[in-house]
C-alpha cells in the first residue's frame, strides 16, 4: 500500500504539487483541532462551545421553582369591588358574606341592600331587600338567574336556569342576579336592575 502511495505522490512530487498538498493537509488539520473538544497537545485546554438551545432551555432548578397554577381562577369585571353595584349593575366576586348597597338613595324605589349571606359548592344564599318591606332569601344555584320583583305594596322573586325571567305586570322594581360560576369557594355574580 506504501508502494501504490509512493507511486501517487511522485508526479505531484515533480510539479511542486506535492508541497502544496502536504501544506493544505496541514491545515486541514489544524482546523479541524482547533474546533475539536479534545485537549490541545501543549497540555492547555479549549472551550466547548454552548449549543444554542443550551443557553435558552431553563435549568431544571429553574423550572422547579416557578409555580404551575392548578386552576384557572374566572374574574369579575368589578372584583370586589362592591361599590360598583350602586345603580343595580355590577359583576363582582364574592366569597364570604357581604351586604351590597344597591342605591345610595333613601327616597329611590330600588332593590336592595343585596346580602349574600352563603356561597356554598354549587350555589349561594342570598337575602334582598325590597322597598315594600320585605326581604325575600332565596337560594341561587350556579349558571341560574333570580329576579327580584317589587312595588310599593309586594315583593317576590323568581329562578329560571334556563332563560332570564321576563317582566311581571304591576311590578316596577326587577333586580336579577346571575351566579356566573363558583369556583374554589369564590362565586362571580352578575347584577343587572331593570
Amino acid at each position: 500500500m506504501l508502494n501504490t502511495l509512493m507511486t501517487c505522490l511522485q508526479p505531484l512530487a515533480r510539479s511542486g504539487r506535492l508541497a502544496r498538498f502536504l501544506l493544505s493537509a496541514i491545515a486541514l488539520t489544524a482546523l479541524a483541532s482547533c474546533s475539536s473538544n479534545e485537549p490541545a497537545v501543549d497540555g492547555s485546554s479549549t472551550s466547548t462551545p454552548v449549543p444554542p438551545s443550551a443557553s435558552t432551555t431553563p435549568s431544571a432548578s429553574t423550572a422547579a421553582s416557578e409555580p404551575v397554577p392548578t386552576s384557572i381562577q374566572p374574574s369579575a369585571q368589578d372584583g370586589t369591588n362592591y361599590k360598583a353595584c350602586l345603580g343595580g349593575n355590577c359583576e363582582i366576586a364574592v366569597s364570604k358574606p357581604v351586604t351590597i348597597t344597591l342605591s345610595d338613595s333613601p327616597v329611590d324605589l330600588t332593590a336592595g341592600p343585596f346580602t349574600v349571606r352563603k356561597v356554598n359548592a354549587g350555589s349561594i344564599e342570598v337575602r334582598m331587600a325590597l322597598p315594600a318591606g320585605p326581604s325575600l332569601d332565596v337560594t341561587i344555584k350556579k349558571g341560574c338567574t333570580t329576579a327580584f320583583y317589587g312595588n310599593n305594596a309586594d315583593g317576590l322573586a323568581h329562578t329560571s336556569c334556563t332563560r332570564e325571567p321576563e317582566d311581571i305586570l304591576g311590578m316596577y322594581i326587577k333586580q336579577t342576579v346571575t351566579v356566573k360560576s363558583i369556583t374554589d369557594g369564590t362565586a362571580i355574580l352578575n347584577l343587572k336592575s331593570e
